[in-house]
């Protein structure tokens, strides 16, 4: 119960291990209440019982949030992780989509509900790659869930959030991973989308893998690190050690994220590596396949030093002192027209100017206008769909 664990759990379907503590103390120290508090002052079904604390160990990193009966001079552990950010993510998680109101009586009626709760699809999270082998700051994860974290799996399905996104801003809705949600939806879920690809036979939801990728690409980074061409050679790797490329891939793509997929394929195409032959398809969502202009006037920060993600994005011309990338993006383009890989392609719709009433502005939301979002591509064996997202 105690040890540290890079993984990050909610204690669900077994009966929660009661610790007999008259001090509530053992190699764990509580920490930070009015974390916990904020949480539960944001849900309906708080009614001050039962008491939940927030503990670290004494040695280590881990994490963990207890139940507490004062009654009994007792506690258990419901969410074991390994930081602080997991804990309270899982916190709220379990407070807003798990208990209910009628749970919230006493400690024993929480514990009760943990036991005959099971996860909900997509709700969780965890590291595919041990930290100790994975030396890199990407991260690639797998959302937990029985009927699709399939261990004999017959395709994978790969998320890719964009620039200073992550894989729970991105991809999560109400804490869970929507995607998920949606692949597992009769009408539009796995078959609707891989079948829209060169597979043969369309596997069932319990034979996808359904992994997403954290990268470190932002707007305010300048570690060498968090160029997109440098993430894309690093999770080839990483990719790679979690047997990506032995079956049919099938890639979900956000902003940047897609980018840094093609530049992917474009390195593997070079030596036909595995994850470009088993590349089905990609599909792009607000991709800026021809830059973003507005990145050439924000690539530098006030003490001049370049923001790498940004200088990647910036179409100018690639020569003199102010060069952009627009060869790079280019030869990313003719790629797809070299080597016809499927894809569907959405930009962003026309909203509309929206006004921003404390700054008495208008503003257009539109990021990655539908000009900078299409791929040059005249050959017939894909079907570029460019469609409105509201």
């Amino acid at each position: 119960m105690g040890n540290s664990t890079q993984k990050s759990s909610i204690i669900y379907g077994v009966p929660l291990k009661w610790e007999d503590s008259k001090q509530f103390m053992s190699t764990w120290s509580d920490v930070d209440d009015a974390t916990i508090e904020r949480i539960l002052a944001s849900t309906d079904t708080h009614r001050g019982l039962p008491i939940f604390k927030l503990q670290q160990r004494f040695i280590g990193k881990s994490t963990r949030i207890v139940i507490r009966d004062d009654a009994s001079k007792k506690q258990a552990t419901v969410i074991q992780t390994g930081t602080k950010s997991n804990a309270t993510f899982e916190f709220n998680y379990l407070t807003k989509r798990v208990l209910n109101q009628n749970d919230f009586v006493s400690p024993e009626t929480v514990a009760l509900a943990l036991k005959n709760m099971r996860t909900l699809p997509g709700s969780r999270l965890e590291s595919l790659i041990n930290s100790n082998v994975n030396r890199f700051p990407e991260q690639l994860l797998q959302p937990v869930d029985s009927r699709l974290t399939a261990i004999n799996f017959d395709a994978d399905i790969i998320l890719v959030h964009g620039l200073g996104g992550d894989f729970r801003m991105t991809w999560t809705d109400d804490d869970r991973c929507w995607p998920m949600i949606w692949l597992l939806d009769k009408h539009v879920g796995i078959e609707s989308v891989v079948g829209r690809f060169n597979i043969d036979k369309v596997p069932s939801n319990d034979k996808i893998r359904v992994l997403t990728v954290n990268h470190h690409a932002d707007m305010n980074s300048i570690d060498h690190d968090s160029d997109p061409s440098n993430i894309a050679q690093r999770l080839i790797g990483l990719l790679a050690h979690a047997g990506v490329g032995s079956k049919p891939i099938v890639w979900l793509t956000h902003s940047l994220g897609g980018l840094i997929v093609k530049e992917v394929l474009i390195r593997q195409a070079q030596i036909q590596g595995d994850i470009f032959k088993s590349t089905k398809g990609v599909v792009f969502f607000g991709t800026p396949h021809r830059g973003a202009t507005w990145a050439a006037g924000l690539r530098h920060t006030n003490n001049g030093y370049e923001i790498p993600a940004l200088k990647y994005l910036d179409p100018s011309p690639s020569i003199g002192d102010r060069a952009g990338n627009l060869t790079r993006l280019n030869q990313l383009n003719e790629f797809f027209v070299t080597y016809p890989i499927p894809f569907i392609n959405f930009s962003e719709g026309p909203l509309g100017s929206i006004r921003i009433p404390l700054l008495s502005a208008i503003v257009d939301p539109i990021i990655v206008p539908d000009s900078q979002a299409r791929i040059p591509c005249n050959h017939t064996r894909t079907k570029p769909v460019v469609s409105s997202l509201e």
